[in-house]
């Protein structure tokens, strides 16, 4: 086989491949070893659900994070523009499906709102998955609706990095919701990493 033989897709605003479980397909439907997604670095996910499986049935260039160029063991990744919509949602999100191994995971969360939000009180990512032991959930939330502030608060004790241990028999998950009143305007930069560490 030679270069000439393989086939990139990249995810595009401007298609046509216009998410990435649509790229994915596509290198699927190129044949067995023949196609390949390559996520460019300035790709804005088109909504919280577009993200990279866990088993993504081709092979995925995530150029968004370097770290996968150098071999990071990158499970789940989301890199995009929250509005308002999305955290009056408060839908869960899978960063790796049930079928995902057991074991020890890193996960890593940066948002900074980059329009202010209008009427709600606040904006909260909310992780969830099952360790040894029983269902644990852990959630951070943001100080407050303006530009320029981040979750968890920069000047926060709270890493934006976590470990969790995973018993690989439910999903790993985050919810990006809002408390009070739900949102009419607003937007965030949201980036949330979950790397299987071992």
């Amino acid at each position: 086989m030679f270069l000439e033989d393989i086939q990139a897709f990249k995810p595009s605003t401007y298609g046509p491949y216009t998410n990435i479980a649509s790229a994915i397909s596509a290198a699927q439907n190129a044949g067995p070893g023949k196609g390949i997604v390559i996520i460019p670095a300035s790709y804005v996910a088109a909504s919280s659900s577009d993200i990279v499986p866990a088993t993504p049935g081709a092979p995925v260039w995530d150029l968004r994070n370097s770290n996968n160029l150098l071999g990071s063991n990158v499970v789940g990744n989301v890199n995009g523009s929250f509005g308002y919509a999305i955290f009056n949602a408060a839908a869960a999100v899978n960063l790796a499906p049930a079928t995902a191994a057991a074991g020890v995971y890193r996960v890593s969360l940066y948002s900074v709102i980059t329009t202010t939000f209008v009427t709600g009180t606040a904006i909260v990512f909310t992780f969830g998955w099952t360790d040894a032991q029983a269902a644990k959930t852990l959630a951070f939330t943001g100080a407050a609706l303006t530009a320029g502030t981040y979750t968890p608060p920069i000047s926060s004790t709270i890493a934006n990095s976590f470990l969790i241990q995973s018993n690989g028999t439910a999903a790993i998950t985050y919810t990006p919701s809002a408390t009070g009143t739900a949102m009419s305007a607003g937007v965030a930069q949201v980036a949330v990493t979950l790397e299987r560490l071992a």
